[in-house]
């Protein structure tokens, strides 16, 4: 490991690894090379005690998801495809995007990964890995419809995305000794993926009474068993919902309140682990009290 290359995580790394992002950007041919080095090692652990290294106190701990950039990365520095990399070993994904955010110079490290495509995947929605891109939902192929969403049943969590993403928060977990965040997809937002934009869209218009069921029976079937799961696995955990289909900017304040975050409330009011989950993107870190006609959930509960 040379002088340089510890340069770029110890005093002015993000000048450093900036610098070399921007040439790598520029098609430098010269950090194309430094970047390989660097990621060779990083790869096979020898940067491992960097990410142990505490973000400062006495700040706000800025935080980023860079799991793109480190797939843009390393598909150039390897010819890793999107399946490779997000799924090929849990350990390198870990180690790399961990990297690419101290390059940036971001000292509050966390893990992110495609959450609304392994959500879906999961679940068996038939999922499209393109080249250097970010896995997503194969347009037009849903995995249910009006005749058999009550098919789904509570996947096997010992094999596939389920157990990749645990293996990522356990390296991370072991890599940063911070308490891991898991990223999972709000209900609404994983029916949106596998029952179809629009289709989703024009239910909760025509028969908002479905809708409702249609999210009571993903939340039995897979999110308190996916969550419970995680919880005995992780203790100290923390789950973020993601739900930006489900979010006000996207199907309206009314329609948010009334169905979007009913399940989510539901998650977090009525298990012993919910005060621990969050969602990133609604307005701030409560959900909203609906009364009246918007609804008949009056409970507001606080963000972990």
């Amino acid at each position: 490991m040379s002088t340089d290359s510890m340069s770029l995580v110890n005093e002015g790394f993000f000048r450093a690894g900036s610098d070399l992002l921007i040439r790598w950007q520029a098609g430098d041919a010269a950090a194309m090379n430094e970047l390989r080095a660097l990621f060779d090692a990083v790869i096979e652990g020898q940067y491992d005690a960097v990410f142990h290294e505490p973000s400062p106190t006495g700040s706000v701990g800025l935080t980023a998801s860079l799991h793109l950039t480190t797939l843009t990365l390393l598909n150039e520095l390897y010819g890793l495809n999107s399946a490779d990399f997000y799924k090929g070993d849990p350990q390198r994904y870990v180690r790399t995007t961990l990297m690419t955010q101290r390059l940036l110079g971001i000292r509050k490290l966390t893990l992110h990964w495609p959450v609304y495509a392994f959500g879906a995947e999961g679940l068996g929605q038939a999922t499209i890995y393109a080249g250097g891109h970010a896995p997503a939902a194969a347009l037009g192929k849903p995995l249910v419809d009006r005749t058999n969403w009550r098919e789904l049943s509570t996947p096997d969590m010992e094999i596939g995305i389920f157990r990749i993403t645990e293996e990522m928060l356990a390296c991370f977990s072991d890599l940063t000794n911070l308490e891991p965040v898991a990223h999972l997809p709000a209900p609404y937002s994983l029916a949106a993926d596998i029952f179809g934009q629009e289709g989703l869209i024009l239910a909760l218009v025509e028969t908002p009474g479905f809708v409702d069921e249609f999210l009571d029976h993903l939340t039995e079937r897979l999110f308190v068993p996916w969550c419970a799961r995680l919880f005995e696995q992780f203790p100290n955990i923390r789950i973020e919902l993601s739900d930006a289909s489900g979010s006000p900017d996207f199907i309206g304040p009314h329609l948010f309140k009334t169905t979007a975050a009913r399940p989510v409330l539901r998650l977090i009011n009525i298990n012993p682990w919910g005060d621990r989950i969050f969602v990133a993107n609604y307005r701030g870190d409560t959900t909203p009290s609906t009364s009246g006609d918007e609804g008949s959930n009056s409970n507001s509960a606080s963000a972990a």
